[in-house]
């Protein structure tokens, strides 16, 4: 009984560390690629 406690333990710490770094990470990444294109439109602006 303990041995079956521990393992889905275990698979509840995994899945909510997934959900924690998959979603951070997707978020970042959304914001790093939304000022990217941005701030080069800026500079082609300011060049031109």
């Amino acid at each position: 009984m303990s041995k079956r406690a521990t393992t889905r333990k275990k698979e509840h710490d995994n899945g909510d560390f997934d959900k924690l770094i998959s979603a951070p990470l997707q978020i970042p990444k959304e914001d790093i690629k939304k000022p990217k294109p941005g701030k080069k439109s800026r500079k082609r602006d300011k060049s031109s």
